[in-house]
């Protein structure tokens, strides 16, 4: 597995030459399958044109599992998952299980599946599927591999088995999800992904469409099961291959209206969070684009402690690493910068750590940003008078037109609890008064609470800023990784 660079990187980082700037992984695809003996080198080239860096494929039986596990070992670019598919649940014997753990010890062997319950075609007895299913979620929680779900007309007998399994323990995804909302919530519960495929290109697949949107970006996988369920626009007319793959992801970027190369760097990352592939973005980011705007990451040093923040878990955000090892100096952030084009655009200082920290770099950049026409927007936790040991405000005042302060709950007490400041006690009505106070420094001052309550009721919170502070109120998604 890929690890970080040791040193701050100014540049994002660079692919091999020829090949497309937007990475893309197939998070389920049967390379083993007969249908590519013929074309497999052609595929797999394809595959690479179309930025495709990693593909998993899944066996459905010992004998294609075995197959699976042979190409990933030969082919760096592919992974294998190991599995009964519930089509041969009726085949497994007394050492399957043994095999498929011993199988498992394999090091590019990242998960146990195709494995679930197919109540729609009963090609094996509904019974024998599910004490089959039972046995490699036991397997998947011994040898610590996530399990790859295929699910068809049995969700009720699935989320069940799941539940009285403890398969949460284990991780995994529903491969080729075409459920409803309701399925979400109940796999959600489990902290289980999503892996969309082919049918959400479909012009029928308006139900799947809407619930796409249900589904948090950070649970999100794509695939193309590939040499089935060829997605749109090729349709009935050639067999599923891993290049495929962009046009199911170009898909749902335009159903979540987001920009198609979020979209693949975020399913991207959670592959690599959920299986353990590399990252198709290892190296620190200096600056990073979200949602097309410019972000800037001064350092990955906060003064708070909130229990619900992503960098407790994950050094990424968005698919981006921001874990940088040093605080890069002004001219390496400047650089960085540049690389990205025209400035004259709305730059956002934010990252996973407080950016009035180093408020002396973030005059100086900000003051850079200025002079090139650009806009500044600063996100903070509005402690920088804490930090510093005086009002700061007035610093700000010219070079920052936009300022976006946290505020996690309306009291002392819950902003102690939900936050866990290294300011202590003092730190709420700190946070207060500068909140107060930056309307009359920065053109543009919003408060970002969380759009669910913490230690405080949110409609309470919003008029206590609105009402009290004279801010106007920004509520934030609280994600699933919270």
């Amino acid at each position: 597995m890929s690890g970080l660079e040791n040193d701050v990187t100014t540049n994002r980082q660079d692919l091999p030459k020829g090949e497309p700037e937007l990475s893309w992984v197939d998070s389920h695809c049967h390379l083993e399958d007969s249908q590519f003996d013929d074309d497999r080198p052609g595929v797999l080239e394809r595959a690479r044109q179309a930025g495709v860096r990693f593909m998993m494929t899944l066996g459905s039986d010992i004998l294609s599992s075995r197959k699976a596990v042979e190409l990933a070992e030969s082919l760096d670019p592919v992974f294998a998952g190991i599995g009964i598919h519930p089509h041969e649940a009726k085949k497994a014997g007394r050492r399957t299980f043994s095999t498929l753990t011993k199988l498992a010890e394999k090091p590019k062997v990242v998960a146990i599946g195709e494995v679930g319950l197919d109540y729609y075609r009963t090609h094996s007895p509904p019974d024998q599927q599910r004490e089959v299913l039972k046995n490699q979620i036991r397997i998947a929680k011994k040898v610590n591999r996530p399990l790859v779900l295929h699910e068809r007309e049995a969700h009720e007998d699935l989320i069940r088995i799941l539940r009285e399994e403890n398969a949460w323990e284990a991780r995994g995804v529903i491969h080729c999800f075409t459920g409803g909302p309701r399925e979400v919530e109940d796999y959600l519960d489990l902290d289980f992904y999503f892996s969309l495929a082919g049918p959400v290109t479909f012009a029928k697949s308006t139900e799947l469409q809407e619930t796409v949107r249900e589904i948090p970006l950070e649970r999100l996988l794509i695939e193309t099961d590939a040499p089935y369920l060829t997605p749109a626009p090729f349709r009935g007319q050639r067999p599923n291959e891993p290049a495929m793959v962009v046009h199911v992801g170009e898909k749902i970027a335009e159903l979540l209206a987001v920009p198609t190369e979020d979209l693949a760097r975020i399913t991207s990352y959670n592959a690599h969070a959920l299986f353990g592939i590399p990252s198709v973005n290892p190296v620190p980011q200096i600056v990073y684009k979200m949602h097309g705007a410019l972000h800037l990451n001064l350092t990955y040093t906060c003064t708070n402690n909130c229990f619900y923040c992503p960098r407790f878990s994950s050094d990424y955000l968005g698919g981006h690493n921001l874990k940088l090892d040093r605080d890069p100096d002004p001219d390496e952030i400047w650089e960085a910068l540049k690389a990205f084009g025209d400035i004259r655009q709305l730059v956002t200082f934010s990252g996973y750590g407080e950016p009035l920290l180093r408020l002396d770099v973030l005059k100086e950049i900000a003051g850079r940003i200025k002079e090139a026409g650009g806009t500044v927007r600063v996100l903070t936790n509005g402690q920088g008078n804490l930090i510093h040991g005086r009002n700061v405000l007035p610093e700000l005042q010219g070079l920052v037109d936009q300022l976006r302060i946290s505020l996690h709950a309306g009291s002392a007490e819950g902003y102690m609890k939900v936050a866990a400041p290294e300011s202590g006690d003092e730190t709420f009505e700190s946070v207060l008064w500068f909140i107060r106070e930056s309307k009359n420094f920065v053109p543009d001052v919003s408060v970002i609470i969380p759009d669910k309550p913490l230690m405080w009721d949110v409609d309470k919170l919003e008029k206590m800023v609105t009402d009290d502070l004279g801010v106007k109120v920004v509520r934030r998604e609280f994600t699933v990784y919270a």
